[in-house]
């Protein structure tokens, strides 16, 4: 039997475990960048595997995407449906004021299942929605709301029965495949080699999230959507270097890739302030915790439409401008990783 390890013992491994640090992570590496040296004194951050992390979920980011036709092959949906209960989504989301990651995992699972059940019916399309919002809930948040409470933001037009009915055949459809390394994550990892700072990061998130209604971008990787995310909010933005030679050689995402990818993503933000079904999107980023970015997107559009009508004054494009980035009067909501 082995003896209890003592105080000194310990502190011994302890002593060791620091010498083995120190040797092995004092000095930056191709594997262990400067900016992660910055966090080595932080354990949440296992600063120390963040390269490989990241190689990580590069190499498994395909593995439970969802493919371009996940709504095409629906007999009774169709691309405007999903656009109205996404929009849906992202104002249930922020009502229970829950992490972004869960907001992406609903809508992967969401497409997923509809990827393998080609007769969904129309009124059971929202049930399927929230029920992949409960499982996200339990996937990532420590405090996950009710079933009760999915049923009242549903206007109580489904039971508890049918809900855990519909959770059940959506776990055994996706064989308990939910790790999925979202473009959230990625827009994380890439923003800190960046070393962006937080306008770019929310005006960049803010591109990710309008990417969720259009489905032909799933022909591109999390990790291009994220590197075309900050590319455009640089380049809106005008900060100089938009994506740079440190990032291609980190990221593994050339120049050429990102602008292809940002030429598709820009088709989602122009039509963005005109229709509707993205207002929902629209409204939650022209809050003073998201740095009211969504109001710098208008007032681009804007600008864009307004030189590309001969018959609109200058005067009028002026005042048109200024309307759209004035600031709310209301309260500013403390910062936080929610919503």
């Amino acid at each position: 039997m082995r003896a209890k390890p003592t105080a000194i013992d310990k502190a011994e491994r302890l002593r060791e475990f620091a010498a083995y640090k120190e040797q092995y992570y004092s000095k930056p590496t191709d594997e262990f960048l400067p900016i992660d040296q910055l966090d080595a004194h932080d354990p949440q951050s296992v600063a120390e595997f963040a390269g490989e992390v990241q190689r990580h979920m590069q190499n498994t980011e395909w593995r439970n995407h969802a493919q371009q036709n996940c709504i095409q092959a629906q007999r009774d949906l169709t691309s405007k449906m999903r656009m109205i209960l996404i929009s849906w989504l992202v104002e249930v989301h922020m009502k229970f004021k829950l992490l972004p990651e869960t907001l992406f995992l609903t809508i992967n699972i969401l497409d997923r299942y509809t990827m393998f059940k080609p007769n969904i019916k129309r009124g059971d399309y929202q049930l399927v929605a929230v029920s992949a919002m409960l499982i996200a809930c339990k996937y990532e948040e420590i405090y996950a709301p009710e079933i009760r409470d999915f049923i009242f933001m549903t206007d109580k037009a489904y039971t508890k029965e049918q809900m855990l009915v519909t959770e059940s055949d959506i776990l055994r459809t996706l064989n308990f495949n939910f790790t999925q390394p979202s473009s959230y994550r990625f827009l994380e990892r890439y923003a800190k080699l960046g070393q962006c700072d937080d306008l770019i990061v929310n005006f960049a998130r803010f591109v990710l999230e309008l990417s969720f209604m259009n489905t032909t971008l799933y022909k591109w990787r999390p990790s291009q959507i994220a590197a075309s995310a900050i590319f455009i909010a640089k380049k809106i933005l005008k900060r100089p270097q938009p994506w740079s030679p440190f990032m291609i050689q980190q990221t593994g995402v050339d120049d050429r890739m990102v602008r292809a990818c940002s030429k598709d993503l820009c088709l989602v933000v122009n039509v963005a302030n005109s229709q509707p079904e993205y207002q929902s999107i629209m409204r939650k980023f022209s809050l003073p915790r998201f740095m009211e970015v969504s109001k710098i997107c208008a007032s681009v559009a804007t600008t864009h439409a307004s030189s590309q009508d001969p018959n609109t004054s200058s005067a009028n494009t002026s005042q048109t401008t200024t309307a759209s980035t004035q600031p709310k009067t209301s309260n500013s909501t403390p910062q936080d990783d929610r919503c």
